[in-house]
């Protein structure tokens, strides 16, 4: 844990437990009320008599994350490495595992050591910050960056997250001959259930920041925090 606090993660671990029950109805009603402008990298929305934007540096006061621009080293990182980082901290196929699996792992008193901080973070990454499927399956670029601990804990969760994240609140890039992006959203937006990856809870976060009403709604005596 001393580690996780030292790292670009210690702000997640610090934020107040009473507000990061995730809301569906906010985040609904957000996206809802979205300003579409040309920009795709930021989120317009309207909240009250003034617009608001969420963007990658709003992003970055409310998680704490490394939100840095990427180098070309990182951008050009293949997906194709072979599994040796995977085949040290598991006994099964690439592919196969979820956080969930990795979380009973976490449970086992007998687990290795060395394994739990690298099986921690790959739960706190797939799990948390860039889940990209509906089964939290891991992701194994992801895990193979933890054959350097020290150099997983400095990449950039925070840009990797928000750029995971904002997609799903925006219109889509690419639709089908004949389709208007603005309807797909507005479908999107009427279906009883839609998915969003990423962290959608910083959006959230960010409006308790700035729309203090809406946070006293909730206990104002509660200050349980993660850690």
């Amino acid at each position: 844990m001393d580690t996780l606090m030292a790292s670009q993660f210690r702000g997640l671990f610090q934020l107040p437990v009473v507000r990061c029950q995730n809301s569906t109805k906010l985040i609904g009603c957000l996206l809802s009320r979205q300003l579409v402008t040309a920009r795709r990298h930021e989120f317009w929305f309207t909240f009250g008599p003034d617009p608001l934007h969420f963007s990658l540096e709003e992003f970055r006061d409310v998680t704490g994350l490394n939100c840095r621009a990427f180098d070309v080293q990182d951008s050009e990182a293949s997906e194709s490495v072979p599994p040796t980082m995977w085949n040290k901290l598991f006994d099964t196929a690439v592919g196969k595992l979820t956080v969930l699996s990795v979380l009973r792992m976490l449970g086992n008193e007998y687990l290795a050591v060395e394994k739990r901080l690298p099986l921690a973070l790959i739960a706190l990454v797939d799990g948390v910050l860039c889940p990209s499927n509906k089964d939290l399956k891991l992701t194994p670029r992801y895990v193979e960056m933890l054959s350097d601990v020290e150099s997983f804990l400095a990449y950039l969760w925070g840009r990797e997250s928000f750029l995971m994240t904002v997609p799903r609140f925006l219109p889509p890039l690419v639709v089908a001959p004949g389709e208007n992006p603005l309807q797909v959203m507005r479908d999107r937006l009427s279906q009883k259930t839609t998915v969003c990856y990423g962290f959608p809870l910083a959006l959230q976060l960010f409006v308790f920041d700035v729309v203090p009403r809406y946070w006293r709604k909730f206990d104002a005596g509660e200050h349980r925090h993660f850690h």
